[in-house]
């Protein structure tokens, strides 16, 4: 039995099932968002600053979390290879 292939499935089949969740929630999102949209008044208010797109914050962030992901893996396997006995270490590319 290949262990990592059993954890990876079980895996992809968790994020899958949570796509489909989120996918859901957005729908209900947006429907109750276009029956609000009529209702709340719209207003003309100024602020000081202008404030950055909540999308572009979010996608800010994650190009953040990305970057401390790569990171963390580069570091994590690195680690792994210094530890693990010579046969099993990954070959340096030349």
């Amino acid at each position: 039995m290949d262990y990592v292939k059993t954890i990876e499935k079980a895996a992809d089949d968790f994020i899958d099932n949570i796509g489909t969740a989120q996918e859901w929630a957005v729908s209900v999102v947006e429907q109750a968002s276009k029956a609000v949209n009529g209702i709340v008044p719209r207003t003309n208010l100024q602020l000081p600053v202008e404030l950055p797109r909540l999308r572009d914050v979010a996608e800010s962030a994650f190009r953040v979390r990305d970057r401390w992901l790569d990171n963390q893996r580069e570091f994590t396997l690195k680690l792994l290879d210094a530890i693990a006995p010579p046969a099993h270490r990954t070959k340096k590319a030349a």
